[in-house]
Parts: C-alpha cells; structure tokens; sequence
C-alpha cells in the first residue's frame, strides 16, 4: 500500500546504501566522492555565484570572461540546475527513508530560508535607493527596475513583500523558492514514473512559450517575472531527475565517445553564436542564436541545448577525485558553493552599492578594483564564518551522548 507518510517504494532497503555508494567506472570516481558528497557540485555552484556577482556589477572588466561570453547561457543556468541536481539528492534521499510530508517540511522551511533572505536583499535596495536617491538617474531607475520604488515606495515595499515585485538582485530567489516548494512532489512524481514527470515537465516549458501571459505577474516594468518559473522549472527538474537517478538510485554515468563529439560540436556552434557579431561582422542575421543570451526570461531551446552540452562535457572530463577539485586553491569556491544562499545575501549589497558607485563616477580601473575584492572578500569570508559554525554544531552534536553519561555517572 502508498502512502504519503512513509513511502515504500520498489527495494526501498536497498536504496539508502546503493546512494552512499560511489559508483565507480573503470577504476575512477564517476559519482560522490569519498566522503559521500561529490565535490564538483560545491565547486562548480561557487563559482557560478562569483560571476553572477561579476554579471550583476556594472562596468567590471571581469565579467567579460564570465561563463555568458563564452555559451549562450549564463552563470544564472548553472545555478538553478545545480540547485536541482542538490535538491534532487536531498529529497530523494529524504522521500525514501522518511516520506513525502518529511521532505515536504524540509522544502517549506528552505522556503522560508529564501523568503527571509529575499526581504533582506529587498530592505538593502530600499536603504541604498534613499541614501543614493541624489545620485540616482533616470536610467539607473529604468535599468535596474527601482521606478516603482521611487514613484510609489509603500506599494513598492507591499509588492516586495509579496514577491511580485523584484528590483536589482531580487530576482533570482523568487524563482529558487517556488522551484523549492514544487521538488517533493516531483521528485515523489519521478519515483512512480520518470517518463510521466519529464513529460509534464516539458509540457509546462512549452506552454510557457506558446501562450502569452502564461507566467506570474509582477508590479516591475515588464509586468511578468523576470524569470518565467513555468519555464526555468525545465532546467531544474533536469537537475533533479539527474541528481536523483545518479546519486539516489546509483545508476552510473558512462560517457560515450560519439555523444562527446556531439557535444563538442553544439560548444563550438554556441561560442560562435555568441560572438556572431564579432566574428561575422552581422549580429541582425544571427539574432536567433543571440537571442538566448539576452532574453532571459523564458529557456530558448537553443539556450537549452547548448547548456546540457557543457554538462556532459563537465561531467565526463571533471572527475570527483580530480586534484583541480581538492585542491586548497580551490577550497574557497567549494565552501561558497556549500554555503551557496548566505553567500549569495552576502554580494547583494556590494554589488548593488558597487552599481550605483559606477554609474555615478563612471568604471575606473580603481573603483572596479574595489568591489571585485570587497565582493569576493564577502563571500569568502561569510562561506568561512557558515561553515566554521556548522562544525562546531557538529561536533556539538557528536560530544552531547558523552556529557549526558559523565553527567549521569557524576549523579550517581
């Protein structure tokens, strides 16, 4: 018999050990390392959060080389796929031993987590918008969505609130926390029928793309949400579904040489695509290829395409034992990775300070200087202090049986 409670799904048993599993493939890691958590995740998600903090920073020189000048996607895509890929281990794992209404409670308090991190950033804009208000021109109003706040600022914080408005660094949360709230149910979806929750999951991003106004509203000045959840949610059910397949269920990845040539070949069409202008000296004549990159709102397919080319070329040639992925020099990425939400919190308020700085005295190689260091300084240091405090908890945790005994041996 199903039941939402505590589910029991087809060698239930046997699932939690085969998750702890590396899977290995010709004598190597594929899969999680040693320690049971793949590093590459960590890795990889901290630093999509530094270019999305270079991407969010007018006039810096360095977000030139960020992943968005490279492929038609941005660091926004490794994010929210990444997020899936954790969510899909996390709730799959959570379903499986305890059931659905368990991994449900988890996702509503990460929502909350979200929630509170969102009016955070949104009370940052509010200070910075009237401590800069003289500083502040039409443009920057118009450019990074500020002139409600600035015509209205009590319905403007009302609709903050309500997560319908989201000016500069607002937008990406929204879109984590209704993903979030959605990943019990889907991952629950996967474990009956894979094919059926894929489907449904394809379904919504073409409906998405096919009827206007299929999205949520909002009070900025597109009237819609800067990034189309019902769209967006694609790329993360794919993170989920792989996150769980791998990792849960233990089915190995082996990649294949003709996928890789494949793969290979969509890079190099995206890059060239990208710099079409550049290379071809006609941008107008390539602009369904551009367009990927700069509409954002909705996944083009091409944008999609292009994306799960340079996971799988990642995933072949980026071993989880790799010495790039342990290394000390890239300690600092993992542990923002880990820590990826208070980081994020964290750069807000540099980058949009940092912006308004810009706009304002113009991007000197100094002043760019400045907030490069003092944002990644930030990061760095709130990812440290987070996972300082969740050692201490731990370990907390570990000595907390043994005080009790001494405690009840020195009663005695």
């Amino acid at each position: 018999m199903f039941s939402f409670t505590r589910m029991r799904a087809i060698g239930r048993s046997e699932a939690p050990a085969r998750a702890e599993r590396p899977c290995v493939e010709s004598g190597r890691v594929v899969g999680a390392s040693v320690t049971g958590r793949d590093l590459r995740i960590d890795l990889i998600r901290g630093l999509a959060l530094w270019m999305i903090f270079l991407d969010h920073t007018a006039g810096n020189p360095l977000n030139r080389i960020t992943y968005g000048h490279v492929a038609l996607p941005d660091a926004l895509d490794i994010f929210v796929f990444l997020s899936g890929l954790s969510c899909g281990i996390l709730y799959g794992k959570l379903i499986l031993a305890h059931g659905f209404v368990a991994a449900q409670t988890r996702a509503l308090r990460r929502a909350g987590q979200l929630y509170v991190a969102q009016v955070l950033i949104g009370f940052v804009n509010i200070a910075c918008y009237f401590a800069f208000r003289p500083l502040l021109d039409s443009d920057y109003l118009a450019t990074y969505d500020v002139a409600l706040l600035a015509q209205e600022p009590l319905r403007a914080v009302g609709a903050m609130l309500g997560l319908v408005y989201t000016p500069q660094m607002m937008d990406i949360l929204p879109l984590y926390l209704i993903l979030v709230l959605a990943t019990p149910a889907f991952v629950l979806l996967l474990t009956r029928s894979q094919a059926v929750a894929l489907a449904l999951s394809a379904s919504l991003w073409l409906a998405a793309a096919a009827i206007p106004g299929f999205t949520i509203p909002s009070l900025g000045l597109a009237g819609e949400a800067s990034y189309d959840p019902f769209s967006w949610q694609l790329l993360f059910c794919i993170g989920l579904w792989l996150g769980k397949r791998h990792y849960v269920d233990g089915v190995p990845f082996r990649p294949r040489r003709s996928l890789l040539a494949v793969c290979w070949m969509i890079v190099a069409i995206g890059f060239a695509a990208r710099h079409a202008g550049m290379l071809f000296g006609d941008p107008d004549a390539y602009a369904w290829a551009v367009e990927p990159s700069v509409v954002r709102s909705h996944i083009h397919p091409a944008r999609l395409i292009n994306f799960l080319a340079w996971v799988y070329l990642v995933a072949a040639y980026l071993r989880a034992d790799s010495g790039l992925v342990r290394s000390r020099w890239t300690e600092s990425l993992r542990l923002c990775g880990r820590h990826s939400l208070e980081v994020f919190c964290a750069a807000a308020p540099v980058s949009i300070v940092a912006t308004i700085a810009v706009l304002k005295y113009g991007p000197t190689f100094t002043l760019e200087a400045i907030a490069t260091v003092t944002g990644v300084a930030a990061m760095i240091a709130v990812a440290r202090f987070m996972d300082h405090r969740r050692m201490r908890r731990r370990h907390a945790r570990d000595v907390a049986p043994e005080r009790r005994l001494q405690r009840a041996g020195a009663r005695t």
